[in-house]
């Protein structure tokens, strides 16, 4: 995996971020480092969600924030009788109105509609969207302006679950979780996996001066906090969560500004759906000596485990942690999908020859139409082997 300087590096060449974003990104890089060698066993590493495409202000930087217990306030739930989707993830992440409906039907998504108010800013847990292995929370912002194409950004956040919290207790392999979070702004990939803008379909790079926009048309902002566990299958389904998000500021060069020093909190039971095609395989990568073994595909996760030989891995340089990395699908009609990883992702032996990889994705897939996984030749590379999904 490569070194935390050498990754936050790479971040800062290819976005502006501020050094208060990257100072906590850094602090919780280095902490998923020793908890990577406590997980010496397995050798499972989390992934760092990476920026997808270099030179694009439109970041997708996830943080995995610091747990600071603190004094909670009142919670409401809110009295919505439908499901009103979020801009997250209904325009971020392309999801079409009959997805949308099939998901609602299968509970993978489900409105939460819980609010707190702290100092006239009021942040509402708006819907949830659980799988086996992930669980995206969003919410909606409302009475803060960050100011113009600035970003929001909450100081640190308290997630327990089930009674456990990863920052506080003893690591626990079958109850630990990783967290990370980004703020809509109106960016999301397009099929060729360049950013692009929502509103109208313009890819960034052919945009004159263009500027992130983190608002949204109500003034409000949303931000996502996802939740990864791929050490068992449906761990987030059906438990208990509390969770706080600390200190509302805007992100500048070098601090966090125009901060409202609260604490928002909220208690509910997660729901979720373990919907996902699973395939198992023996197809070969090229000529290279690895197969893919098993693929498991759920419309905002991809799970894939290799036939690795690690004598063969050994002769690889893999610092980047992309070494045959499964970051895009084919679908039926020929479209292919690509860098689609959204993050945050785990890697790592599973056992003496099989290598896992698994992530969230940036959007909503439709299983039933994927007919192919596709996997990076290189790291700096953009073919790609195409592997013929097979039940």
């Amino acid at each position: 995996m490569k070194k935390t300087e050498d990754m936050f590096e790479v971040l800062k060449r290819d976005v502006e971020i501020p050094d208060i974003v990257m100072k906590k990104a850094e602090g919780a890089f280095a902490k998923i480092q020793g908890e990577a060698k406590i997980q010496e066993k397995t050798k499972i590493t989390p992934l760092s969600s990476k920026t997808k495409r270099k030179k694009i202000p439109a970041k997708r930087l996830f943080l995995v924030a610091a747990a600071v217990m603190l004094g909670a306030g009142g919670v409401t739930a809110g009295a919505a009788a439908y499901m009103r989707w979020s801009k997250t993830a209904s325009e971020g992440m392309l999801a079409s109105e009959e997805t949308q409906k099939k998901m609602e039907e299968t509970k993978l998504t489900v409105p939460v509609n819980k609010s707190d108010t702290q100092n006239g800013v009021t942040v509402t847990v708006s819907q949830t969207i659980v799988d086996s292995y992930y669980a995206h929370i969003i919410f909606k912002v409302e009475g803060y302006d960050a100011g113009e194409g600035k970003q929001p950004f909450f100081e640190t956040d308290t997630v327990v679950v089930d009674g456990y919290d990863p920052w506080k207790d003893p690591y626990d392999e079958k109850r630990h979780f990783g967290s990370g979070g980004d703020w809509y702004n109106g960016v999301t990939m397009g099929e060729d996996g360049k950013a692009v803008r929502i509103s109208d379909g313009k890819p960034l790079d052919e945009i004159e001066g263009y500027q992130e926009n983190y608002k949204l048309e109500d003034g409000s902002y949303e931000y996502r906090l996802t939740l990864t566990h791929t050490a068992d299958k449906d761990y987030f389904m059906g438990k208990p969560i509390h969770l706080e998000l600390h200190n509302l500021g805007t992100a500048e060069k070098e601090d966090l500004t125009n901060v409202i020093d609260a604490t928002w909190s909220f208690d509910w039971v997660l729901d979720g759906s373990s919907e996902k095609k699973e395939y198992d395989l023996n197809a070969p990568i090229g000529d290279t000596g690895v197969t893919v073994k098993h693929v498991e595909i759920s419309p905002i996760s991809l799970n894939v485990t290799y036939d690795f030989p690690k004598k063969i891995y050994n002769k690889m340089d893999n610092s980047s942690g992309m070494l045959f990395f499964p970051d895009g699908v084919r679908l039926k009609d020929g479209t292919e999908l690509k860098g689609i990883y959204l993050g945050p992702g785990t890697e790592g032996y599973i056992s003496q020859n099989e290598y896992f990889i698994a992530f969230p994705v940036d959007r909503i897939l439709d299983t039933d139409e994927i007919d192919a996984l596709l996997v990076r030749k290189g790291v700096e590379s953009r073919d790609r082997y195409t592997i013929p999904l097979e039940s």
